[in-house]
Formats: structure tokens, sequence, C-alpha cells
């Protein structure tokens, strides 16, 4: 049947693929989540420096040193947003990745975030902590192409397959950097929180535990290591509850 759809076998070999980035529906998409992270999210994020006039001059002159210190200034004058503050002095905001000058002013301002909110961010709005999320694989013997010879020419015979291997999933953000460092006092405040709590994905939950219930977590679940095979695969089931246990943190 599958010739009747006008299939035919062939040598497997290497060929191009469409990846589909330029269909309208994609530059759709693309265009509303640039707009609302750019827009919505990045003024709720802890990425502005606030500084006053004396400390904008300062900076100005700080950067005569460098290289392309008049188009630094130049850049920074355009894209400076000026209030006053609740002293009634003016102040001008930044994004800290305008310049890698004001990075270093957020971090020595405010510390552990390395920034803090914008001026312009909604009221009612609350700051926000976006998260990256990836996973990688890691086996035992997964680099075949290459071993190590000895001086007279012997070497180790190769295994069939690629050994054991070991998953991690992990979440990484600017203000919190990889995964997500916790104390143990903070540990025994998120499980007093979770006890009798169920997970919101419940399909999720019975496919991975066997039931919906959240089980006392042992260490920060921002890094999970993961035996590949041994216990099964990693699923999307995996991430759902994963990522409602960082949402618990």
């Amino acid at each position: 049947w599958v010739g009747y759809l006008g299939f035919k076998r062939e040598v497997s070999k290497k060929c191009y693929y469409v990846d589909g980035h330029e269909y309208a529906e994609q530059i759709e998409h693309r265009s509303r989540l640039t707009d609302e992270y750019l827009s919505v999210l990045e003024p709720r994020s802890h990425r502005w420096v606030h500084l006053s006039q004396t400390e904008f001059d300062d900076l100005k002159i700080a950067l005569e040193d460098d290289k392309d210190g008049e188009k630094a200034k130049d850049m920074l004058d355009r894209v400076a947003y000026k209030f006053k503050g609740d002293d009634e002095k003016v102040y001008f905001e930044f994004h800290v990745d305008k310049h890698v000058r004001l990075q270093k002013i957020a971090n020595d301002k405010y510390g552990a975030f390395g920034g803090r909110v914008s001026i312009r961010k909604k009221a009612e709005d609350k700051p926000v902590i976006i998260f990256g999320q990836d996973e990688a694989i890691f086996n035992a013997f997964l680099s075949r192409t290459h071993q190590w010879v000895d001086p007279n020419g012997r070497r180790a015979i190769m295994p069939k397959t690629v050994g054991a291997g070991i998953m991690i999933s992990a979440f990484q953000s600017r203000e919190l950097g990889w995964g997500i460092p916790i104390t143990e006092d903070q540990l025994k405040e998120i499980n007093a929180a979770r006890a009798n709590q169920e997970y919101f994905d419940k399909a999720a939950a019975i496919a991975v535990n066997g039931n919906t219930k959240k089980q006392p977590l042992e260490s920060s679940p921002g890094i999970l290591k993961f035996a590949y095979g041994k216990n099964g695969y990693w699923t999307g089931n995996h991430t759902i509850l994963q990522t409602e246990d960082v949402i618990d943190c």
C-alpha cells in the first residue's frame, strides 16, 4: 500500500530538509512572541539599572577611555529613559545589555539578580524570572570515532553499544544561573507547602509516578539526573512534572 501512495524504496543518503522558519504562520508567531517578550516580560525582569545624573556623567567620562567610547556615549544618550524619582531628582533607566559597564554597575548596585525591574513596569504586574530548559544524554562510550592507542599500537576492543547513559534535564536563568540553588531550610519550607498537594497535570503524574500526589523533594529540581534506559526513558511527562516542581520552588 505504500507503493500505491507514490513512495519508493531507495538507498539511504544525506539530503536537505525544509524547516519552515519562513512560513507565514511562523513569521506571525515570532512577531507576537518577540513583541510580548520585549514589551511585556522584559520590563518585569531584573534587567534594568537606574543612574542619577552624576552617575550617568561619571559613566560617560569612563567611556572616554574605551576604543568605541564616543559611539557608546551617543548610544546611551539615545536609549536613556529619563524619569523623576520619589526624591524629585532626575534619573536615567537603561537595560543592562546596552553596555558591559552597565551590567557591572547593576551588579554592584543590586547584588544577586544583577539588576532591577523597570520603572515602566505596570504596578499590578509581578516581577518575573525567565527560565530556559534543555536536556542532554551522556553515554560511557559515546565517543566512538577515536580511542587511545598505547606506544606498541595496542588498543582496547571497541564496545558494541554506547554504554550506560545518564540524561540531565536542567533549568537556567540569568538571575539564578545553572539550576535553582536551594538551602536546606528553603527545601523544608517548599516541602511543607507541597504536603498533601496534587500535580496540576494529573495524567502526567500518573504516567510517571502512578498517582497524582506530590512527593517531598530531596533536593532542588532545577537539575535532574536520570539513568537513561535503567529507569525507562525520559518523556514529556517527566518534563511536565519537573516544571511543576520548579514552580513550587
